[in-house]
């Protein structure tokens, strides 16, 4: 288990603050994160910011690696049948899910709100990536001219819907 993180650590690209920081680890620390790179093979990139999320959690909730990686149930993520770089992914949103609980409960609430929206008026949203601007994209599909009335009436009920408008207080940062 230490042999795998001591390989990692002298791979090219490992700075030496992570490569010191692999080799530091105490024993159940090391054995938790020698399972993840075992089952899921991260860039220097990949681990460098996962373990820069762990460390975070770990002091804001007082844990060890290994105490944090058992709570996220490490070992269910690495024992499923995704693919290396699909648990990796699926791991970290869990890692940034509880890094960052206010940015996940308004990402669901934004995906609900824009779910709720394409349901009642048939709109397509589009909004900017992590939420940076207060602009978004609203497209409707048409199938003839005269369709165009009925939209601007669907556009003005848009406008003032209690989604519409929770959506828009949710990307200010007002909700």
């Amino acid at each position: 288990m230490c042999n795998l993180l001591c390989e990692f650590a002298k791979k090219p690209g490992v700075d030496s603050e992570l490569g010191d920081y692999l080799r530091s680890l105490r024993n159940s620390d090391a054995k938790a994160l020698a399972a993840y790179l075992s089952a899921t093979s991260p860039s220097v990139n990949t681990l460098r910011e996962t373990i820069r999320i762990c460390r975070e959690i770990c002091i804001r909730d007082e844990l060890s690696i290994s105490e944090l990686l058992e709570q996220l149930r490490l070992e269910e993520f690495l024992q499923s049948g995704m693919s290396r770089k699909q648990k990796a992914l699926a791991f970290r949103k869990e890692l940034e899910a509880l890094r960052y609980p206010e940015r996940t409960r308004i990402q669901r609430e934004v995906k609900a709100t824009i779910a709720s929206i394409r349901r009642d008026f048939g709109a397509v949203l589009t909004i900017p990536k992590d939420f940076e601007g207060l602009k978004l994209s609203i497209s409707f599909d048409i199938k003839e001219a005269s369709d165009l009335n009925e939209l601007s009436q669907k556009c003005s009920r848009l406008a003032t819907s209690p989604d519409m408008l929770q959506l828009f207080k949710l990307l200010r940062g007002e909700d």
